[in-house]
């Protein structure tokens, strides 16, 4: 597992999570504090409302097989306040075309 994949883990064995395999919900309940939890939370609902996949432990977010963003949770043994963020990481794949039509 590298790095950046630990930090989005639930705290706990790695192989006990990978067998229950918590909803991106459950953890954000879990790290997540106050107004930050309520806006993590209404974001990911919206994701479900827009039949948006949210795949477990990468929480990577497709939408038409494609991948939109990943969501990155705060590493719960670095916790120093009542409020720390999370993250959104947008991904765009454009597609370059080439335009054969001179003007």
């Amino acid at each position: 597992m590298n790095e950046q994949d630990k930090r989005i883990t639930v705290s706990g064995n790695w192989s006990e999570q990978r067998r229950n395999k918590p909803p991106i919900e459950d953890v954000i309940f879990k790290h997540l504090d106050n107004k930050i939890r309520k806006t993590a939370l209404d974001f990911i609902a919206w994701f479900r409302e827009n039949k948006m996949q949210i795949a477990w432990n990468t929480w990577k977010v497709n939408y038409k097989g494609k991948m939109i963003c990943r969501i990155l949770l705060p590493d719960p043994k670095n916790h120093a306040g009542p409020d720390y963020a999370w993250v959104i990481t947008l991904i765009l794949d454009y597609k370059l075309r080439r335009c054969s039509n001179a003007i």
